[in-house]
This record gives structure tokens, C-alpha cells and sequence, in this order.
């Protein structure tokens, strides 16, 4: 009797246990799914910006002044398009200094700028259906990226304090996307201790620790490789030739312009990576990204400003874009601004008003 006794106590004992390991992991479940929920529902902001408030808080609010929807008489109105590259520089990014050439050209011009980082081209055209066709204007640059507009997600995705979250291409943000974040603000902050060794070992410091930036520019480089199946982004091609026939369809004139990425540029740079990587120099073509665009936009009959000399001819020494960082410094900005002026002055079938002027 007393051994049943024991035995009873025993099982009550483990029954009492994994009841009460029931209910821990129910209530961590349940405190997970609870932050999952908010997180979701009032943190989380949709790329691209989805809501008025999204579209505020992102995007216009970077604008050097408001901007009314409807546009004054005589306003030459720019609408620009792009990721990071659109607003890297804040007030001096390479759209304003566009706009303060063309003012002193004796035009009336305003930039309504719906860029913002992360953006693909599909992304893009999203945003110009819901923002950007109500401000009526006469001309839509859209700026390519060489770096990553081919490979950027062309599905919608998150964003939380500029730490993107891609469920399509992660499984297991699908279901829990906060982990997900947090793994995200972890890679963030090893960068910045990486960043912060750099400086107090007394060298240069860029916004990407060097070993991060080589991995980048690194894997940057697959879309120059020649074995490359150039169908597999003709997805992002049509996206660009969408863009373009919305904007038509608006009354706008269209312009592509192709922003060179840095080792593309500057040759120390791809001599860097080439070594680390060990790269073989005859199975790229660095130049391949541009002449698939320059070819595709010829079929369409799609005006392409191809900056890649220009840029060879005064960055070669890496003077054009930031430290580690990809964007283009003040000089950079300046270089992009001034090519595009000259182009709307020569192309006169973009703007019968702009007329051949210097500066």
C-alpha cells in the first residue's frame, strides 16, 4: 500500500510538473504572439508607403518645403523616382541641385521627390500609381541603381527604424516577423562595433565596416558576371517600361537614368574585391548592366542617360561617392545634377521650354 501511495505521489508530482510547463510555454506563447500582434499591426510601416501617414512620415517629409498637390501655372514640375540614391544628401541630393540649376536658367521648376531607400523598381512604380500621378507632373526621372535594382525584392515588404524585414524572401518571417527585426538590429550593431574598432584604431571611417563593404560590392558584382541569364530580371525591365507609360498616360515625359555603381568606377576598388574574391577578370563584364538597359530602352523607345562615363572621366579616384558607404557624396550629387540638366537642355523633345544654356 504504501509503494502505491508513493507511486500516486510520483505521477501527481510529474502531472503537477508538466502542467505547470504546460502553462509557461501557453503563456510565453501567448506573450509572443501578443508582441508579434503589435509589432504587426502599430510598428511595422509597409515598403512602399501604403498609407497618407506612411507616405508623410517617409517621404515627404524629407522635402526641403511642402509641396500642394495641385500645381501653380507656369511650374515646370519634376517628379523623381528612385531608392536611397534619390535622397542620399538630404537637401543637397542631386534632385534639388537639379532643381537650383534649372531656377536659374530662368525656370520656374519645383522636384516633387517620391524617393526612398530600399526601393525597387517595381516598388517605385507602385508608389508613382498612389502618390505620385495626382501632382500632374511634366517629367518623371527614374534612377536606376546598378548596385541592387535588379536584384531588390519586387514584392512589398517591411520596415521598422530602417531595418527592412522581407517575408518573401525569409520562411520564418512569414509567420514571426519581430525575431526576424531583432536579428536585423543584431547585424546592425556588428557593424557599428566594427565601426567603432575603426576608429580607435585611427583609420578612415565609412558607414560599412571595410569587410562588410567588400561583401557587399562583392556580391554586387553577380549581375556583371557573363554567364548570367539576363531573362531572369527582364521582369524589372518591364517594370521600367511601366513606369514609363504611366507617366505618359499622365501627361509627363519620361527619363531613365543609370546610376553607376562604385567599382564600376573607381578601378582600385574592383582590383580590391577581385583579389579578395579571387574573381576571374574574363568572366565579367562590368559594363554588361548598362548596355542590357541602354539596348532594352533603344526597343522602347525609352529616353536613358547612361552616367558611367561621366563618372569614369571624374571619379576614377574615388572622389564621387562616399566613404564605404555606395551613395554619392556632395561631388557625386553635383555630377548627377549637372548631367541631367544637360541633358534636358540638348533633348529638346523633353522640354520645349528648356533652352540650351551654361553654367
Amino acid at each position: 500500500m504504501v509503494g502505491i501511495r508513493k507511486r500516486g505521489m510520483i505521477g501527481r508530482n510529474r502531472f503537477a510538473w508538466l502542467l505547470k510547463l504546460a502553462l509557461l510555454a501557453g503563456s510565453t506563447l501567448a506573450c509572443l504572439a501578443a508582441i508579434e500582434i503589435f509589432f504587426r499591426i502599430f510598428l511595422l510601416d509597409h515598403v512602399p508607403a501604403k498609407t497618407q501617414r506612411e507616405f508623410n512620415h517617409y517621404i515627404s517629409s524629407g522635402w526641403p518645403r511642402p509641396i500642394p498637390i495641385k500645381k501653380d501655372p507656369g511650374i515646370f514640375r519634376i517628379l523623381g523616382l528612385a531608392d536611397s540614391f534619390g535622397v542620399a544628401g538630404g537637401h543637397q541630393n542631386y534632385h534639388y541641385l537639379l532643381e537650383t540649376l534649372l531656377k536659374k536658367s530662368g525656370m520656374n521648376a519645383e522636384v516633387v521627390n517620391l524617393s526612398e531607400p530600399c526601393l525597387s523598381p517595381r516598388h517605385e512604380l507602385i508608389l508613382f500609381r498612389r502618390f505620385g500621378t495626382r501632382y500632374h507632373p511634366d517629367l518623371v526621372i527614374q534612377s536606376f541603381c546598378i548596385g541592387n535594382d535588379f536584384t531588390d525584392p519586387r514584392e512589398p515588404y517591411f520596415s521598422y527604424r530602417g531595418i527592412p524585414i522581407f517575408p518573401q524572401y525569409d520562411k520564418f518571417a512569414r509567420i514571426l516577423t519581430f525575431p526576424v527585426w531583432l536579428r536585423g538590429l543584431q547585424e546592425s550593431h556588428h557593424n557599428d562595433v566594427a565601426t567603432l574598432n575603426e576608429i580607435k584604431q585611427g583609420r578612415q571611417v565609412g558607414s560599412f565596416a571595410p569587410q562588410i563593404f567588400l561583401q557587399i560590392v562583392g556580391n554586387r558584382l553577380d549581375i556583371c558576371r557573363t554567364v548570367t541569364p539576363w531573362a531572369e530580371y527582364q521582369q524589372v525591365l518591364e517594370d521600367i517600361d511601366e513606369t514609363r507609360k504611366e507617366a505618359e498616360k499622365n501627361g509627363a515625359k519620361y527619363l531613365l537614368v543609370l546610376n553607376p555603381d562604385q567599382y564600376q568606377v573607381e578601378k582600385d576598388l574592383w582590383r580590391e574585391v577581385q583579389q579578395k574574391y579571387h574573381l576571374s577578370r574574363g568572366e565579367y563584364d562590368l559594363e554588361r548592366p548598362q548596355k542590357v538597359l541602354k539596348a532594352f530602352c533603344a526597343s522602347r523607345g525609352i529616353n536613358c542617360l547612361d552616367l558611367l562615363g561621366s563618372f569614369r572621366k571624374i571619379g576614377a579616384r574615388g572622389s564621387l561617392y562616399l566613404l564605404r558607404d555606395t551613395h554619392y557624396n556632395l561631388e557625386g550629387n553635383k555630377v548627377e545634377a549637372q548631367n541631367i540638366f544637360k541633358f534636358l537642355a540638348m533633348k529638346k523633345g523633353l522640354n520645349t521650354r528648356l533652352s540650351h544654356v551654361s553654367f
